[in-house]
C-alpha cells in the first residue's frame, strides 16, 4: 500500500514532506526533538488531512470529514478538512500552535517520520524529514544511546508507524466498500465569505444519504461486515463541524499543552514499549 497522498501526483511526497531519507541510526541516531511537534508550521498549509478509521470517534467531535477521490480504481481517501480551498490550516495559527483542545490526526503526529516504499523491497522503511527546523542534533530525546543502541524512544516511533499503516490498511478496505456500495458522489462545500462572496472547495466525495437508505438488504451487509456501515454515517453526522472552520480564523488558535492527540501521545510515551500501541 503506498503512503496517504492528498496531492494527486502520484510522484509526489507525501503531504508535509519535504526532504524525507531513509533513517540511518548512524546518521540520525543522535537527533532529538519531542514525541510531539514543538510547533505545527508544516501543517500550516493544509486545507486536508488523511485519517485513519480508529480517529473517527475523536475526530468527529472537531471536523468535518470528507473522502478524497482516489486514483483509477484506488480507494478514496478518508481525510479531515481543516481549510476553506485557500491552502490556510484553519486550526494552525500563526505562530505554529494546533488550536486548543482539538484532536490533532495522527498524520501530523507522525511528522518527520512516514514509512516510505522501497522498489525492489517488500516491506517499507523508516524514512525521517529533515526538511523541519525543530529537527536537530544533541538532546534529550535521541534515537540511539552511547553505544549506538536504540533507545525506548525509537521503539515507540517503529510502533507508531507500524500501527499506521495497519490502520491505514482497514482504513482503505472500508473506503473501498463505500465506493463499492456506490453511496459516495462529488461533493461541493458552499459558503459565504466574510466580504458576502460565494466561497466553495470541490473535488471531495461524501456519502449520499438517499443512496445510503435505498441500499437492499445485501449491500447493507456488505457494508456493515466491512465495518463501514458505521463510517458512512460518522460522516454525515461530521459535517456540522464545518462551523468550527468558518467561526474562526488561523490567529484564534491557541497553543495548548493538553489538545487532544498531543495529550494521548504524552501519556504513551511515559510507558514502556512493550505496553504501547500506538494511537492513531
Amino acid at each position: 500500500m503506498t503512503d496517504t497522498n492528498t496531492n494527486t501526483n502520484t510522484n509526489a511526497l507525501p503531504l508535509f514532506y519535504h526532504q524525507p531519507v531513509a533513517f540511518d541510526s548512524s546518521l540520525h541516531g543522535r537527533l532529538s526533538f519531542p514525541a510531539v511537534p514543538p510547533d505545527f508550521h508544516f501543517a500550516a498549509n493544509a486545507d486536508v488531512i488523511p485519517l485513519q478509521v480508529s480517529e473517527v470517534a475523536q475526530a468527529i467531535r472537531h471536523y468535518p470529514l470528507v473522502f478524497l477521490p482516489g486514483q483509477g480504481d484506488q480507494a478514496p481517501t478518508l481525510a479531515a478538512l481543516v481549510g476553506l480551498g485557500n491552502g490556510k490550516n484553519q486550526f494552525v495559527s500563526a505562530q505554529g500552535h494546533w488550536r486548543a483542545n482539538t484532536y490533532i490526526p495522527a498524520y501530523v503526529r507522525r511528522y518527520p517520520f512516514v514509512p516510505m516504499h522501497v522498489e525492489g523491497q517488500s516491506e517499507p522503511i523508516l524514512a525521517i524529514d529533515l526538511e523541519a527546523e525543530w529537527v536537530k542534533q544533541g538532546g534529550d530525546f535521541s534515537f540511539v544511546d552511547a553505544e549506538g543502541k536504540p533507545t525506548e524512544r525509537l521503539d515507540q516511533v517503529m510502533a507508531f508507524q507500524q500501527e499506521y499503516l495497519q490502520q491505514a490498511a482497514l482504513t482503505e478496505s472500508m473506503c473501498a466498500a463505500l465506493l463499492k456500495a456506490d453511496v459516495l458522489e462529488p461533493r461541493t462545500l458552499n459558503w459565504t465569505g466574510e466580504d458576502g462572496k460565494p466561497m466553495q472547495v470541490n473535488g471531495l466525495l461524501g456519502v449520499e444519504e438517499t443512496r445510503l437508505k435505498a441500499l437492499v438488504a445485501e449491500s447493507v451487509l456488505a457494508l456493515h461486515q466491512a465495518d463501514a456501515l458505521g463510517l458512512a454515517y460518522a460522516q454525515l453526522m461530521s459535517l456540522s463541524n464545518l462551523q468550527f472552520i468558518l467561526s474562526v480564523t488561523p490567529a484564534d488558535a491557541e497553543h495548548d499543552n493538553d489538545s487532544e492527540g498531543a495529550k494521548v501521545s504524552r501519556q504513551r510515551s511515559q510507558k514502556g514499549a512493550k505496553e504501547r500501541s500506538a494511537h492513531v
